[in-house]
């Protein structure tokens, strides 16, 4: 399968490989389903079926206006599970794809989902004095227009050399033709500010409170 058409006759791109148990993996905000490849290799070989979905304006799939919240980024992962008749799959996120995935959770529950891993994303994007976990500098006085021009530098993460040794790995594996740098998409600016206001530590818990508090006590000693 290349694709699916969500609800509101959006085409979103997927990638389908390998059998076993399912495992989708989600990329965030500019990456496409193609940053996937080595996982998805390591996966496929290990005896898992592996889908890597462009989430709409990412990667291959169609880039609307509409559309830009969490919520309908939820729906169609959705979506894209009732086309693939995936019914016990581990979601993988990253970054926003995480963020994608609890609100999938959020919306329909995870009675299909038999695990959640997040990559590199925090629960809570704006930081409190009871809260300092989560976006470097971003605080309820900045949100407004913290992330109008796009994401901003934090001065963490990989420096130029690493990241560039990732790129070149995925060079490697897909050929130059194949691997591009993620395209800046304006139409995206009002999903960035959804993301960055949004709190997903209740779906972390779901049906256990106690839970919370053990997701959240792993998460800050990962800092």
């Amino acid at each position: 399968m290349a694709s699916v058409t969500t609800s509101d006759g959006i085409t979103l791109h997927l990638t389908d490989e390998g059998s076993g148990p399912a495992v989708v993996l989600v990329a965030g905000y500019r990456a496409g389903a193609e940053t996937w490849v080595l996982q998805a290799d390591a996966l496929t070989a290990a005896g898992y079926r592996v889908l890597c979905l462009d989430r709409r304006s990412q990667g291959r799939s169609d880039a609307p206006m509409s559309g830009q919240r969490m919520a309908r980024h939820g729906k169609d992962l959705h979506d894209a599970l009732d086309a693939t008749g995936l019914t016990e799959v581990l979601l993988v996120g990253s970054s926003m794809g995480a963020s994608t995935i609890w609100s999938y959770v959020d919306l329909f529950g995870g009675e299909r989902v038999r695990g959640v891993v997040s990559i590199d994303q925090t629960p809570r994007m704006i930081n409190d004095a009871g809260w300092p976990y989560g976006f470097y500098g971003l605080d309820r006085a900045n949100s407004g227009d913290f992330f109008a021009d796009g994401v901003p530098g934090t001065g963490k993460g990989l420096d130029a050399e690493r990241a560039n040794q990732g790129l070149l790995r995925l060079v490697a594996r897909l050929g130059p033709e194949n691997v591009s740098p993620p395209v800046a998409r304006p139409e995206t600016l009002p999903l960035l500010h959804d993301h960055a206001h949004q709190d997903w530590r209740d779906v972390l818990a779901l049906d256990r409170p106690d839970a919370v508090n053990d997701a959240l006590r792993t998460f800050a000693a990962a800092l």
